[in-house]
This record gives structure tokens, sequence and C-alpha cells, in this order.
């Protein structure tokens, strides 16, 4: 041959580009032809930004082009004995799930959906301040990114101008006493713009990289998959760490000073349908919001949908 590769070199270079994700079709006489598509993950550009990791190592990290739910397929790995710090992420989800039995909608090729096998040695009832820890850690990475209009809404979303970037979803199972392991899915809307979603979802949500267009930000490159994700695991596994270590207290303060709940007056529904209503003065020291109802009295609110019926008070 011209280029002096065989076709056997060739071939298994074909099959390591399918395995970083690009969609290329075969044909006798033909040759390849690379179908197009989005940017492809690149397992080997995230493995490289974990090398520093100690909980997400390189050999953790599971990809899928297709998957049923991350979160489901990490609990199957949880449930075989896979470590902490295994990391599932796949193109496209055909069931993806979202907060109180919703589900998740994210064309592929473009965003991220993943999810984090823990296990944790804390009280089962603390286990939803990792959605707290989760939306901390994607903030940081946000910002980093230069977006300037950011903020965390109780319990799990990362929203900018009064729409969705992301959202996080934690499972755990274990005993009473005991967490046997836990579950973070996350799901955010990185590259592209709304026109890839339904039309019924688009005024709801955003995209980092539509949205830094917008705001004019100047990006030294462009926004990659991988790198982006490598940072989040990176920025995730310091704060774990010091959560572990230290307590919910820093946890705490970070998410209260990137939060755009308090002070505003909320509806919260919960997963049974009961609805709690009052201005939001605090989170307390387990991760619950507090509300002021009109009376004068106080609620503390354990889970539940938050819904904004004010504006920000001062």
């Amino acid at each position: 041959m011209r280029l002096g590769v065989s076709r056997a070199a060739i071939s298994k270079g074909i099959e390591r580009l399918r395995e970083a994700g690009f969609r290329i079709d075969s044909a006798p006489r033909r040759g390849y032809t690379w179908l197009g598509g989005e940017e492809p993950l690149w397992p080997e550009a995230l493995r490289e930004g974990l090398r520093e990791c100690r909980l997400f190592r390189p050999e953790r990290i599971r990809v899928h082009e297709v998957l049923d739910s991350t979160n489901t397929e990490a609990e199957r790995l949880a449930e075989a004995g896979h470590p902490e710090g295994t990391v599932v992420w796949t193109e496209r989800q055909t069931s993806g799930r979202g907060r109180l039995g919703r589900s998740w909608v994210s064309p592929p090729w473009r965003n991220l959906c993943f999810s984090i096998v823990l296990r944790p040695a804390v009280d089962p009832r603390s286990v939803a301040q990792l959605t707290l820890l989760s939306g901390v850690a994607l903030a940081e990475v946000v910002l980093a990114s230069g977006l300037r209009d950011l903020a965390l809404k109780w319990p799990n979303d990362v929203m900018t101008g009064g729409a969705k970037l992301g959202g996080i979803l934690t499972e755990m199972r274990g005993e009473v006493d005991r967490v046997r392991y836990c579950i973070v899915g996350i799901g955010f809307n990185l590259l592209g713009d709304r026109l890839a979603f339904p039309p019924e979802l688009r005024p709801r949500l955003a995209v980092l990289e539509e949205v830094l267009h917008q705001q004019g930000v100047s990006l030294p490159g462009p926004l990659h998959r991988g790198s982006f994700l490598a940072a989040f695991l990176r920025t995730f596994e310091a704060w774990y760490f010091t959560y572990l270590q230290e307590g919910f207290a820093p946890l705490r303060a970070r998410w209260c000073a990137l939060s755009n709940t308090f002070g505003r007056e909320v509806r919260v529904v919960g997963a049974d349908g009961k609805v709690e209503t009052g201005r939001v003065r605090t989170l307390d020291e387990e991760g619950c919001l507090v509300l002021e109802t009109a009376s004068g009295g106080r609620i503390r609110v354990l889970a539940g949908e938050v819904e904004f019926t004010s504006p920000v008070y001062g």
C-alpha cells in the first residue's frame, strides 16, 4: 500500500476508533466511511485526566454506546462487587431516570450521562448530602468555564438564567444502620443547543455551550466532554474526601454560597403529593430546607420538588 500500512493495522486502528465512540461503517472493496456525529468521549483522554485521582482510577471507567440507564448499570456493577469509584458513562439511555419518577432525556453525542458507585461509611440518613456534594462539584467545574450566571437549586438542580443545565439522582441500597452502596447519577447539557431537545423541554433547560456563546465568553478552545467529565470527577473526589473527613459543615457552607434558593417564597411538593409553602430561611446541618410559614412557624423539608413563587429577597 502507498502509505506503507497493512490492512491488519488499519483494521485494528478502526476498531480503536469505534471503541472510542466514532461511528464508522465498512464495506468490501469500498473501505471505511465515517458516519458523522458529534465528538465522542475518547476514553483515553478521560483516563489521562484521572491519572492523579485516588478514587476514580482509569481502570474503573466503563464506557457504553447505549444503556437502559447508567444508574441501573451502576447498580448491577455495585451488586456484583465492583469497587467504589466505578463510573458508568453512556452516549444514549433508552430509559434514563430523573427524580420523582421522571425520565431524563438527552440527545446522544453531545452531553454527559453518567453514574458513580460509592460506598461511604456514613449514616444512611445522610446520603441525601451526596446530592448536594455533586451539585457543588458540578457548579465549580461549570464556573471554571467562565459562565457568569449559575446557581444551585435545592436539592439537585444546576441552573443558569432560571433554566436547568443539569440534574442529579442519588439512590441508596443498605440497611437501617449501614450503607451498602450509593449510586450518584448525573445528566448535564454540555454541547450544542436546545434545538436538539424535544420542543416541550426547550423552555426549561439550558446548554452550556450555547449559553457561553450568548454571554460572549471567550474559551481557549472547544469544550470537550472527556475533559469536562475528568474535571468533574477530580473536583468531586476532593469534596468527597473532605466530606468524609470533616463532615457536612464545609460542604454546607459552599452549597449555600452557590445557591439561589434562600430568601425566596417557594412551594415544595413531596413525593407523596403533600405541599408545603413558605420562605426559605436556611439549609440545616443535615441538608434539609427550613421554611418560614406565613404564620411565622418553621417547617423542615426533607425532600421534594421546589417551585419558586417569588424573586430573591434582600
